[in-house]
């Protein structure tokens, strides 16, 4: 049986499934699998609020689509099959683009293959492809079919990329790829899903690739409940209107329909219309009739309110001391969310909360590109280049050589007193001294000056000879890649790096920095799958030793760590795109102006807005772009402003940090209009 759970914000949609799986779960406590499906950002939240209901099952999962693929593929012996992460289909689609443009094979992206990061908006761009099933026989037939030029040239080169990579991917799943389609083609073998109760929630949208997974979910599961943001009224304007709030849910809700009438499946339809969520009618409203296209007063704004700060700085002091009251009147921390689109407020946030003693966890993936042991690679890598001081200075102070920081400057400035480079000065004993008389070259060093070079050269012995030997090893590697990865990998375990993070993590759990306590283990994690990632797209590749490096730049920069909430009680500080903070009671929102509210979405794919419109006219379904993306946003901006119960605190500065004027967002005029 398939149900579909239609209601407003508010009404309770996540909670009816919720309890339906308590019901489940009190009925029939070990042979029912309970599985939610979320957004991957989401997973967490709703494990704490199903732990709370329940107290806690053995039998339920919450999953992303990707992850629940993987489960499936798992479970059916799917899951040996080699995977490709991200960063792996990166440097996949670089080997393509060097080999095509080396082919002199590229017209479009002639000049855009050689530049670093392309291959990550390529790889953005094919993993859009494949979710709306584009292949390259079907970019060859639009190519044909397109009068542009400048587009069949476009359209031409992905056809070859995409070929490339089909075959280079050839026994491989990648997240992105073809899991789901692997993981639809046998579901059916999976015993779990048989018996499973399946809840899909947070979602208004579905992919064609994750469209075709729901057909065969329909199928197979026990039961799906599926919810879906819309009004109950098939006929409100916000439903049928293509600007309406609720037009892409309600297309969604049509299709999944179809889909069971096509597939003969029983399915019911609940709707729920009583707003459940908000404690203060201020809210009810804004919910009800911020975009109604006629707008009617109302006196009451208690749980709203607006704020003018001088700047950002001001804004979020002013936010840190309103938190502080409410924690005095009674407000626990984790019933509070903090929400921002501009990252400025993300940077302000930690020294001023940290100041006021506010305990916090910012909801954001943070890349890894800053930390020291990403530093200790990128640095190596410059040092083996030609032993430039600042280079090899850069790779000492990460912290994982044998020396105290005062001994590394002890070196340093013997270093910039003698002007020492190069290679060979590194790898020979040191006696440069200082000569204060003329005669003095011919006079022996005496004991202090012997004493001091001493100390100098048992300092660069500790520094430079595990950069030496992988300097040789490099240079020895006849430049394969499998050799150059494994010489890197000698290095971090000749610094002992695994156990200096390890040292790090508890001294910052002691300090009780727990977030910073788990990043110093999760970046080794990371590093090494980059090196698996790496040896197995590139394996047996011989490559340049500079290309090699601008591989290993790139892994780096595409690094990102997430992390879970280190406690139970703290302000939840999130994007306002993505965050789980539905359903708190208390939300800030920062940075409430026109720049940001609404927010002008510019063009990042490959594909402009124009190419999307010609491809759709030509028969091709593709997504429309800036189109989809303008009318999401007004979604986006109806679900952020409907997620507290009982305060909503919009607050936007006067000024940036060089005093240019920021504008209100004109989103306050209609506001005003609401409550005068």
């Amino acid at each position: 049986m398939i149900e579909l759970i239609i209601g407003r914000a508010g009404t309770g949609k996540t909670f009816h499934c919720l309890r339906r799986a308590k019901e489940i779960l009190d009925l029939e406590p070990l042979k029912t699998q309970i599985i939610f499906l979320l957004p991957a950002y989401q997973t967490y939240r709703a494990e704490l609020e199903l732990a709370n209901l329940t107290g806690g099952a053995s039998n339920t999962r919450m999953n992303s689509f990707n992850r629940f693929a993987r489960q499936i593929l798992d479970e059916i012996g799917g899951g040996l099959t080699p995977r490709i992460t991200e960063i792996g289909r990166r440097l996949l689609l670089r080997k393509i683009l060097l080999k095509r443009d080396k082919a002199g094979d590229l017209k479009y992206f002639v000049r855009a293959a050689k530049q670093r990061g392309f291959a990550q908006v390529l790889a953005e761009e094919l993993k859009e492809l494949r979710t709306y099933s584009i292949d390259a026989e079907k970019l060859n037939i639009a190519a044909d079919n397109v009068d542009d030029a400048e587009l069949k040239d476009k359209l031409r080169d992905l056809e070859l990329l995409t070929e490339d990579f089909k075959a280079i991917l050839a026994d491989k799943l990648t997240d992105d790829e073809n899991l789901l389609e692997r993981a639809a083609e046998f579901m059916n073998q999976s015993p779990t899903i048989a018996n499973a109760e399946i809840f899909i929630d947070g979602f208004i949208f579905f992919d064609p690739q994750q469209r075709n997974f729901l057909k065969k979910l329909f199928v197979c599961a026990k039961n799906v409940h599926i919810t879906l943001p819309m009004d109950t009224d098939f006929n409100s304007r916000e439903n049928i209107l293509d600007v309406g709030i609720f037009n892409r849910s309600f297309k969604t809700f049509k299709l999944l329909r179809d889909f069971c009438e096509e597939l003969k499946l029983e399915f019911k339809i609940t709707r729920l219309d009583i707003p459940r969520r908000f404690k203060n009618s201020s809210l009810k409203i804004l919910e009800q009739r911020f975009f109604d296209y006629k707008i009617k007063s109302f006196d009451d704004a208690t749980g709203l309110k607006v704020i003018e700060a001088v700047n950002k700085r001001a804004e979020v002091e002013f936010t840190a001391r309103e938190i502080l009251k409410l924690v005095k009147s009674g407000v626990q921390l984790r019933e509070i969310g903090i929400l921002a689109r501009d990252d400025k407020y993300f940077s302000l946030i930690k020294p001023i909360f940290e100041l006021h003693a506010i305990p916090y966890f910012i909801d954001l993936k943070k890349p890894a590109a800053n930390h020291p042991l990403a530093e200790l690679i990128r640095s190596a890598f410059e040092v083996v280049r030609g032993w430039r001081r600042e280079a090899v200075f850069r790779c000492l102070r990460t912290g994982f050589f044998g020396a105290t920081q005062e001994e590394i400057d002890v070196l340093e400035n013997y270093v910039v007193e003698f002007g020492i480079k190069g290679a060979g000065n590194w790898q020979k004993t040191w006696d440069y001294r200082r000569i204060r008389f003329l005669d003095a070259p011919n006079k022996s060093a005496d004991a202090a000056e012997l004493e001091q070079l001493g100390k100098i050269n048992s300092i660069k012995k500790i520094c430079a000879e595990p950069l030496i030997k992988f300097s040789e090893r490099v240079k020895s590697s006849d430049k394969n890649v499998l050799t150059m990865t494994t010489a890197l990998f000698e290095l971090l375990e000749e610094l002992n790096v695994y156990e200096k993070l390890s040292e790090w993590s508890q001294a910052e759990e002691v300090r009780g920095n727990l977030a910073l306590s788990r990043e110093h283990l999760k970046i080794w994690d990371d590093i090494i799958d980059l090196f698996e990632q790496i040896v197995e797209s590139l394996g047996e590749e011989t490559i340049t030793r500079t290309e090699f490096e601008s591989i290993i730049g790139e892994g780096l920069d595409s690094l990102e760590m997430s992390l879970i909430p280190p406690g139970l009680n703290e302000v939840t500080v999130a994007q306002f795109e993505q965050n789980s903070l539905h359903n708190s009671r208390i939300i800030f929102v920062l940075g409430f102006d026109d720049e940001n509210f609404p927010r002008r979405l510019g063009e990042k794919n490959l594909l402009s807005d124009v190419d999307r419109l010609k491809l759709n006219e030509s028969g091709l379904e593709i997504s429309l772009g800036g189109k989809e993306n303008s009318l999401a946003e007004k979604f986006l901006i109806y679900r952020g402003l409907t997620e507290a119960r009982e305060r909503l605190y919009l607050s936007y500065s006067m000024a940036d940090a060089e005093g240019k004027k920021i504008s209100a967002s004109s989103l306050l005029d209609k506001i005003k209009k609401l409550f005068p």
